[in-house]
């Protein structure tokens, strides 16, 4: 978040604690998901490797590859729909009047 908003880092930190204590469901929802897809994947990949050979580093190569296309997709994903919040945030402070008091 202190990258797409050009932020200082304690700007950042602070942010991304606002930011997830109000998205905290909709976060954990994506990262289960992302989990167990994952979890799936990686354990076809180990089984498909273990059939080819027996040989330990096959078995950590075809990890490897796994995660290094699926976990950039997990942060791109969450970074898409931060940018989707924040927009939606932003026209929902559009709306509001330009004056307006806060109890408590």
């Amino acid at each position: 978040m202190a990258v797409i908003d050009d932020l200082t880092w304690i700007q950042g930190i602070k942010k991304s604690f606002e930011f997830g204590r109000k998205n905290y469901m909709s976060l954990l929802g994506i990262i289960f998901l992302f989990a167990i897809v994952d979890l799936i994947l990686s354990s076809l990949a180990l089984m498909l490797a273990s059939l080819m050979t027996n040989l330990f580093i096959v078995s950590n190569i075809a990890l490897m590859v796994v995660n290094a296309l699926f976990i950039p997709l997990f942060i791109f994903t969450i970074s898409f729909l931060y940018l989707q919040w924040k927009d939606e945030k932003l026209q929902n402070n559009k709306g509001e009047k330009r004056f307006h008091y806060k109890l408590g």
